[in-house]
C-alpha cells in the first residue's frame, strides 16, 4: 500500500485521488481505505439491505474507528409484492414489515464469509457507539401489488460523501460495488469529485441535498424510516467488545477475476508435468531460469482435483506479486491469501481463510514467503487446520536447505504432493541440505538446461566476453602476504592430521576438529577473496565496457559486490552522464518497482544491483549484464545469467561481460602456492559454465585458454583444490 496514501492528516487534499477509477484499480487500497482514514463523516447511500450489501458499504471502515465521528447510512430494502400487499391491505404497517425483513436478513447473513462478517462486525460495533446512523428507504412508487415490480421494489441510488476534518468534500457515483461477487470481482467504476474545484462543487452540492432530503424524510419519491429498534439490537449482538486489528480483510484475502487464458504448456512443460504425476506427485523440475518453471507449476497443481488447497513458497515479496500475476492467467476467481510482512495481519486470517474455503470447490492457494511459512504460527496452523491435505509447491527450493528453513521439510507433511522448483535445486558447499531438499522432495525428476531452451527458443541465445582484471600494486602486495599465510596454515594443518597432499581447502574445512585453526583458515580465505571481489581496477573497467560498447548495450543490468562497490560506481557513472537508477533491497517497495519500470521504458539504460536480483524477479527487457561481483556459486552467477536471457520484443540475443580478477600481468614469473590456484580454478570454471553454451564468443576462448597456461606455467593444475 501507499504509505503516502494512507497519511492521516485528516486533509484530502494531500492524498493523490484519481479523477476516475476502473476494474483497473485496486480501488480499496488507492481510494477507500485512504480516503476513509482522513474522513471525518461519511454518508453513504446503498442500494438495499443485505449482509452482502452491508459489507460493501463498509469497504474499508475499520480506518474510520481511530479518527471518525459518524457515519450516515441510507439504505433502501427490498419488498417482495406479498410485503406491498400486506402494507396496502393494513395487514402490516410499514415499520411492522421493515422489522421483519431485516431481522430475517440479519439471522440468516452469510457469516461464513470472513470478508461479510469482518466488516459486519465493524457496522455493528459503529452502531453500538453511537457513531453509526442508518435509515430505510422505500420508493413511493409502489402503489399497489398490480403494480408491482422487482425494480420499482428496490431504491436505486448508490454514492457516497466524503467529509475531512478541514471541511473539504469528495463524492463518488458510479457501478459501486454493491455485492459480494462485485468487491471480489473488483467490477465497478466511479468519477471522483472535489469540493475544492469549482467545476465538480456541482456534484457535490447535488448529491448532497438527494442525501438529506431523503434522511428527512422529503424526498417526494421514497419514503423513509428510522431502523427498527429490534434490528439495531440483533445487528449490535454481531458487535465485538472492541476492534483490535485494524485492518481490512479484503486487503489479506485476494480473489482475482481475471478469466485464465487459453494458455497451454510447452512441450518441455508437459514433459515435466508427466513427470511429476508419473512420480506420484513429488519432485524436483531443474529448468533454466526463463523456461517456464512458473507456469509448469501452475498448469500442474491445475489438474489438481477441485478442492485442493495449494501451498505455495516463495523467496520474497517481489517473487510474490510476480506469482499472482501468473496465477492469474490460468486460474479463474481463485482465492488467495498472502502471508509475509506486505500482510502483517496474515496471522489473523489464514485460519479464517481456511474454515471459509474449506468446504468450496475450486483450488485456493496459500502463498507464504519462505521465512513467513517457517514461523510457528505458519506452521502450526497449517498443520492444526490443513493436516496434510494440500500440495506444496515451492519456488528456488534450493532456499529450504538453509538452517533456519529445514524445519519446513521437517514439520510440514503434505499428502497430496510435493513440488520443488529451481534452476540450480544443488546447495554449493552444503551436502546436508541438499539430502534433506532431495529426500523430501524424491530427487530431481525433470531438466530442462539452458542449451534445450536456447534451442528451443525459449530464451534468447547470448554473447559471453570475460574482461581481465589486474590488481593494483598496493592490492598484490595484500594479496600475496595473506595467500603466504594460508598457505603455511594450510601445510601445518597437513602435516597435523596425516592428510594427503592433494587434500582441497574446501575439504580441511569440513574436516577439522580445531576450530580455532578452522576460523582462523576461514577468516584468511575471506580476507583473499574479499581482494579479487573488490578489486579497484573494476570500476574503471565497467566504465571501459560502458563507453567501448554503449551502441550494442541497450538496456543493461550491472550487478556489484556490495553497496560501497555500487556507490563508487555510480559516482563515476554520474560524472560521465550516464543514466542509471540503484535497485536495491533496502529500497522501499514502491521504489523498486518504480526504478524497473523506468529500466524497461527505456528511460534509464542502466540497472546497478546487488543481490535482490538474483531469484526469479523479470526483466525481459535487459538486453545486456555487466558482472562484477566474482561469485564461484553455481546459483548465483547462474541466476544472474538468467535475468538477461527471457524473451522481448525485438530482442535477438543478450550480452554478458564478466570480470575476471587475474593478479599476476604477463611478466610474472615466480612459482604460486597450490593454495592460491584454488581460487582461479574457481574462477575458471564459472567461465566455462558461462561459455558452454554461448555464441559469438571466440574472444573469451582465447583468453581463458590464455590464463590456463598461465597458471599452468605459475604452478601447474594439480592443485589443493582440484575439482
Amino acid at each position: 500500500m501507499n504509505k503516502q496514501n494512507l497519511m492521516n492528516t485528516g486533509n484530502f487534499r494531500d492524498l493523490s485521488l484519481k479523477k476516475r477509477y476502473t476494474s483497473l484499480d485496486n480501488t480499496l487500497v488507492d481510494f477507500f481505505i485512504p480516503v476513509i482514514a482522513n474522513s471525518k463523516y461519511y454518508y453513504r447511500a446503498s442500494g438495499y439491505f443485505s449482509s452482502s450489501v452491508l459489507a460493501a458499504a463498509a469497504r474499508g471502515l475499520v480506518y474510520f474507528i481511530n479518527n471518525g465521528e459518524k457515519m450516515y447510512l441510507i439504505t433502501g430494502v427490498f419488498l417482495s409484492k406479498d410485503d406491498v400487499e400486506a402494507i396496502k391491505e393494513g395487514l402490516k404497517t410499514p415499520p411492522e414489515v421493515l422489522e421483519e425483513k431485516l431481522l430475517e436478513e440479519l439471522r440468516n447473513a452469510n457469516l461464513e464469509s470472513l470478508i461479510i462478517r469482518k466488516r459486519l462486525e465493524v457496522l455493528a460495533w459503529l452502531v453500538s457507539k453511537g457513531k453509526l446512523e442508518i435509515k430505510l428507504a422505500i420508493p413511493h412508487d409502489i402503489s399497489s401489488a398490480e403494480d408491482y415490480s422487482e425494480n420499482k421494489a428496490i431504491w436505486h441510488s448508490k454514492f457516497a460523501i466524503f467529509e475531512d476534518f478541514n471541511g473539504n468534500k469528495l463524492h463518488i457515483e458510479g457501478s459501486i460495488n454493491e455485492t459480494a461477487k462485485g468487491w471480489i470481482d473488483n467490477a465497478e467504476s466511479f468519477s471522483v469529485h472535489r469540493s475544492w474545484i469549482d467545476e465538480e462543487k456541482e456534484y457535490i452540492a447535488s448529491a448532497e441535498e438527494e442525501f438529506w432530503a431523503t434522511w428527512n424524510n422529503e424526498n417526494p419519491k421514497v419514503r423513509t424510516y428510522t431502523i427498527p429498534e429490534a434490528v439495531k439490537k440483533e445487528l449490535i449482538k454481531i458487535a465485538p467488545s472492541e476492534i483490535k486489528d485494524i485492518v481490512d480483510p479484503e486487503e489479506v484475502l485476494i480473489k482475482y477475476p481475471v478469466s485464465g487464458s487459453q494458455i497451454t504448456p510447452w512441450p518441455h512443460q508437459e514433459e515435466a508435468i508427466q513427470a511429476w504425476y508419473r512420480n506420484h506427485r513429488r519432485g524436483i523440475l531443474s529448468m533454466a531460469t526463463g523456461s517456464g518453471k512458473t507456469l509448469t507449476a501452475l498448469f500442474a497443481v491445475k489438474r489438481l482435483p477441485e478442492d485442493t488447497f495449494i501451498v505455495l513458497l516463495v523467496p520474497s515479496k517481489e517473487l510474490v506479486i510476480q506469482w499472482i500475476r501468473e496465477i492469474r492467467r490460468v486460474f479463474v476467481n481463485v482465492p488467495i491469501i498472502i502471508c509475509s510482512s506486505q500482510n502483517p495481519n496474515w496471522k489473523i486470517f489464514l485460519r479464517e481463510f481456511i474454515w471459509a474455503y474449506q468446504k468450496k470447490r475450486g483450488k485456493k492457494f496459500i502463498i507464504a514467503t519462505i521465512r513467513s511459512a517457517s514461523s510457528d504460527t505458519f506452521i502450526e496452523l497449517i498443520n492444526q487446520e490443513l493436516g496434510g491435505n494440500y500440495v506444496l509447491v515451492v519456488d528456488e527450493v534450493h532456499r529450504l536447505g538453509a538452517r533456519k528453513s529445514r524445519r519446513i521439510m521437517r514439520e510440514l507433511d503434505p499428502a497430496l504432493g510435493r513440488l520443488g522448483l529451481s534452476a540450480t535445486p544443488v546447495r554449493i558447499w552444503d551436502d546436508v541440505g541438499t539430502k534433506m531438499i532431495m529426500d523430501y522432495f524424491g530427487g530431481i525428476i525433470y531438466e530442462y538446461s539452458l542449451k534445450d531452451a536456447i534451442r528451443d527458443k525459449r530464451i534468447v541465445p547470448y554473447e559471453y566476453h570475460v574482461e581481465i582484471v589486474p590488481l593494483t600494486e598496493e592490492e598484490l602486495y595484500q594479496y600475496k602476504e595473506i595467500s603466504r599465510k594460508i598457505y603455511s596454515t594450510y601445510r601445518r594443518i597437513l602435516a597435523k592430521y596425516n592428510l594427503p597432499e592433494n587434500t582441497s581447502l574446501r575439504e580441511i574445512l569440513d574436516i577439522l576438529e580445531d576450530k580455532s585453526e578452522a576460523m582462523l583458515l576461514q577468516n584468511l580465505l575471506l580476507k583473499r577473496a574479499k581482494i579479487i571481489k573488490k578489486a579497484e581496477n573494476k570500476i574503471q573497467k565497467t566504465i571501459e565496457i560502458i563507453e567501448k560498447n554503449r551502441d550494442k548495450l541497450g538496456r543493461c543490468l550491472i550487478y556489484c559486490q556490495d553497496t560501497e562497490q555500487l556507490n563508487i560506481l555510480a559516482k563515476e557513472m554520474a560524472k560521465r552522464g550516464y543514466k542509471f537508477l540503484k535497485y536495491l533491497g533496502v529500497q522501499e517497495k514502491e521504489k523498486r518497482v518504480e526504478h524497473l519500470r523506468l529500466f524497461e521504458e527505456g528511460v534509464v539504460k542502466f540497472l546497478l544491483s546487488i543481490r535482490c536480483l538474483d531469484e526469479g524477479i523479470d526483466i525481459p527487457a535487459s538486453d545486456s549484464a555487466i558482472i562484477l561481483a566474482s561469485s564461484t556459486n553455481p546459483r548465483e552467477f547462474i541466476q544472474r545469467r538468467g535475468r538477461v536471457l527471457r524473451k522481448a520484443p525485438n530482442k535477438e540475443k543478450a550480452i554478458i561481460y564478466d570480470l575476471f580478477v587475474f593478479p599476476y600481468d604477463e611478466t610474472y614469473n615466480y612459482e604460486i602456492e597450490p593454495t592460491e590456484i584454488e581460487i582461479f580454478e574457481r574462477e575458471l570454471n564459472r567461465s566455462l559454465i558461462f561459455l558452454e553454451s554461448a555464441i559469438d564468443s571466440e574472444d573469451t576462448l582465447i583468453k581463458l585458454l590464455r590464463l590456463y597456461r598461465k597458471l599452468i606455467s605459475l604452478g601447474g593444475m594439480n592443485d589443493a583444490g582440484g575439482d
